[in-house]
């Protein structure tokens, strides 16, 4: 049986202990809050052109981009490449604007093809300008690490081919419009979000547009 005096002594090592515990786990709540905390946006990914080269993202930093899941034997496939082409002609030279476009055959199997021939399509048929990047998924489990960022942060996913993100100079989505918005009606707002680079952006910049 143990003596009162080691009794006490083990109970006061005990409190000590927990004591210390607590303070120690409070300093490192307190440190995990004093570190910054990494903010995603859409340049910190890296995406494979259509040659299976990595290509990061961050290149196109401090520039808008309309992102846009592109598919070659869609209904829209015609009307939304040469507009797309028009709207690279117009803001392309102000090299602040640009178009990147992902083939995704998860829409009614409308890009079926290699990346080889898909960018054979759209070199020869619509002579595009703009970077074509490797097929990705841009829906479910299987989704590309980018699109799962435009869907989340935005909350709007598509449902199918031509969907358009617009992302501001910081990585930030700022709107987002489905197929059945043409190009056209989005110009002026792309032309506004690149008159607004450089300059402190209002906190309720996101909009929502027709889908």
């Amino acid at each position: 049986m143990a003596s009162p005096i080691k009794t006490c002594v083990l109970l006061v090592f005990v409190f000590w202990s927990e004591i210390s515990f607590c303070k120690s786990s409070d300093l490192q709540e307190k440190s995990d809050n004093l570190q910054p905390r990494k903010i995603v946006n859409f340049y910190a990914f890296s995406v494979n052109n259509a040659a299976g080269e990595i290509i990061a993202l961050d290149q196109f930093r401090g520039k808008v981009v309309l992102v846009v899941n592109v598919a070659s034997e869609c209904g829209y496939t015609d009307d939304h490449y040469r507009s797309l082409i028009r709207l690279k002609n117009v803001m392309g030279p102000e090299k602040k604007f640009e178009i990147l476009a992902f083939p995704c055959n998860q829409f009614g199997n409308q890009e079926p093809g290699t990346n080889e021939e898909i960018q054979q399509f759209v070199s020869e048929v619509y002579r595009v300008h703009f970077p074509v990047f490797a097929k990705v998924d841009v829906i479910g489990e299987t989704a590309h690490e980018a699109w799962k960022f435009l869907s989340s942060s935005f909350g709007v996913t598509p449902n199918w081919n031509f969907w358009k993100y617009l992302v501001d100079e910081d990585g930030l989505v700022v709107n987002a419009w489905g197929p059945k918005t043409p190009v056209e009606d989005i110009f002026h707002e792309i032309k506004e979000a690149v008159g607004r680079i450089g300059f402190q952006k209002p906190q309720n910049m996101r909009r929502r547009t027709e889908l």
